[in-house]
Parts: structure tokens; C-alpha cells; sequence
């Protein structure tokens, strides 16, 4: 039985849509279904392969080397990575101290920037003005003119980009207060959180994780990586002092992983 109804969507956007569907099937694409487990895509292991979850083991598998590292276990590693560098004062002071190092640099980088604008135009007008009076030639006016052409037309390419990498890194590098914060929200409310809230989150942070036999490195997105701070830790080991004499913290997890 036809019911006629008002249209939803226009009908370009129809056609739009069902143009698309038709291009996925002539060249055999399908979308990229969602994701299942809370570290699909971002777990590697150290052999180089992507690990997954296969339906008959509660595991990351690697199906090259067949190494292997169970769900919950690597949870729990991800959730005390959060604690360890989240909350750790040293880590955010060197991680605000490098934010700031970046960003003041930028900040200079784009002031000559754009005091080279003004200058590349009055050696333009210059330029212009010695044609105009027939000082030089058209050759040497074509010489002269186009790279200082080129140049304004970088600057005015590279001023904005650049600004915008600025405003960008401001909002991106809170105090160190809000950090802390947000960061002992975040771990404390991590087992209350449901599988989406969790999986967003861990694509904002987290860049990769890498299972190797004896450790887990995870590398974040805006703070030092956990690979960069493990190397930091191992080169302090000739210390004297307790907290230096041993191995890496996510070594220590994944050899409990193992055993378990």
C-alpha cells in the first residue's frame, strides 16, 4: 500500500547518498564497521603486526608470532598508565615546560614572519617602480619580481597556517591545575565509564600500544610518550636510590600478565 509522506531528506541528498553506496559496491568497499574491543586498531605487536581479538579467546592475538596478551589485562595496564603519567607532577611540570618551549618558538617564528609581509611588498613596489621608470628592463623586472612574488604569496600561506597552530597549542596545553584535574577525574572515573565513553578516550590519547614479550609500551597523544619516559627511567638505573633499581613500571605489569 502507498502512503504518500513528506520527504525526509532533499531529494539531492538522496541521490547523493545512493550515488556513494553505488561507488562502495562497483569497487567492493563496504564501511568500516565499529569497533568491539577498546583497543582495536591501536594495539601492534612488537614483531610489527596488528593484534587482534579473535571470537573463540578473550585475547589480543598476534597471528604472525602468535603472541598474545589477555583483554582485561591490557585494560588494567592502560588504566594505571593514566595514573602513573597523568598524575605524576613531574611528568606534566616537563610536558607544560615543553608545551611552552613549543609554543614560544612558534610565536617568534611568526612575528618575523610577519615582519618579512611588509618588506616583501615595499621591495615589490620598489621593484615596480624602477620599471615604471624604464631603470630597468622587462627581463630584469620579470627577474627580480617573481620570486619576490613567490615569497609574499608563501608568507601569506604560511602566517595564518601558522597562527592557527598557535591557537590551536594554547588550548591545547592547559594550566597545570586543569591538567591534574581532568587527569584524576579521568582515572577515577574510568571503571564507571561504559565501553563507548572508554573507547573515545582512548582514541583521543592514545597513539599506539605495543606488546612486546617482557613489556607493554603506550605511547599518548599530548604527553611525553611512555616509550620516551621508559628510556628516561632505564637510563636512571645506575641510581642508587630504590625507585631506580628496577625494571620499567608496564615491564613489571606485563610479566604479571604473563604469569597469570
Amino acid at each position: 500500500v502507498m502512503v504518500p509522506c513528506p520527504a525526509i531528506v532533499s531529494l539531492e541528498l538522496w541521490q547523493q547518498a545512493n550515488d556513494i553506496l553505488d561507488d562502495r559496491r562497483k569497487k567492493g568497499e563496504r564501511p568500516g564497521r565499529r569497533p568491539v574491543h577498546l583497543f582495536t586498531g591501536l594495539t601492534f605487536c612488537a614483531c610489527g603486526q596488528k593484534m587482534y581479538v579473535p571470537s573463540n579467546t578473550p585475547k589480543y592475538v598476534c597471528y604472525g608470532c602468535r603472541n598474545k596478551v589477555p583483554t582485561e589485562d591490557l585494560e588494567a595496564v592502560f588504566h594505571e598508565e593514566l595514573k602513573s603519567y597523568f598524575l605524576s607532577p613531574t611528568e606534566i611540570t616537563r610536558y607544560l615546560e615543553e608545551a611552552d618551549h613549543v609554543i614560544t618558538e612558534k610565536v617568534e617564528l611568526l612575528r618575523n614572519l610577519e615582519s618579512e609581509q611588509p618588506k616583501v611588498q615595499a621591495e615589490m613596489d620598489r621593484v615596480y617602480r624602477l620599471y615604471v621608470d624604464d631603470k630597468i628592463s622587462a627581463d630584469e623586472f620579470g627577474t627580480r619580481y617573481r620570486p619576490l612574488e613567490e615569497r609574499k604569496k608563501q608568507l601569506g600561506d604560511q602566517v595564518p597556517e601558522l597562527q592557527g597552530e598557535i591557537d590551536f597549542l594554547k588550548i591545547k596545553y592547559l594550566s597545570s591545575d586543569e591538567v591534574l584535574s581532568e587527569a584524576k577525574d579521568l582515572y577515577g572515573r574510568w571503571p564507571e565509564l561504559d565501553f563507548s565513553e572508554k573507547r573515545k578516550i582512548v582514541e583521543n590519547i592514545t597513539e599506539k600500544i605495543t606488546v612486546g614479550k617482557d613489556e607493554i609500551t603506550i605511547d599518548l597523544c599530548y604527553l611525553p610518550g611512555s616509550s620516551e619516559i621508559m628510556a628516561a627511567k632505564q637510563r636512571d638505573l645506575t641510581g642508587s636510590s630504590p625507585r631506580s633499581a628496577g625494571t620499567p613500571r608496564a615491564a613489571r605489569r606485563c610479566r604479571r600478565r604473563g604469569s597469570a
